[in-house]
């Protein structure tokens, strides 16, 4: 499945209310477990781009910024540990 047919399948489904209710609780496993697959964090913050720019529900915006920020929240939490581990400073 490539990155479009992933923004389709999300954005087929962004009107199921018990699907919006798991995007709201952890946006990211919601999204996981609709496409079947873990996706890496850069692939997924491009899927939640995509369907965030298309839709532009100020509802579906929130939810998504929310996951976006996790996501950027982990990579530099990564970013932080790799660095203490090789000796570098941020």
């Amino acid at each position: 499945m490539d990155i479009k047919d992933m923004i389709a399948k999300v954005e087929a489904k962004i009107e199921d209310k018990a699907f919006r209710e798991a995007l709201k609780k952890d946006p990211v496993k919601a999204v996981e477990e609709l496409l079947g697959v873990n996706l890496p964090d850069e692939q997924m913050k491009a899927v939640l781009a995509a369907v965030k720019a298309k839709l532009g529900s100020e509802d579906v915006s929130g939810i998504i910024k929310g996951a976006e920020d996790k996501i950027g929240d982990a990579l530099d939490d990564a970013k932080g540990l790799l660095g203490g581990l090789f000796g570098k400073k941020d």
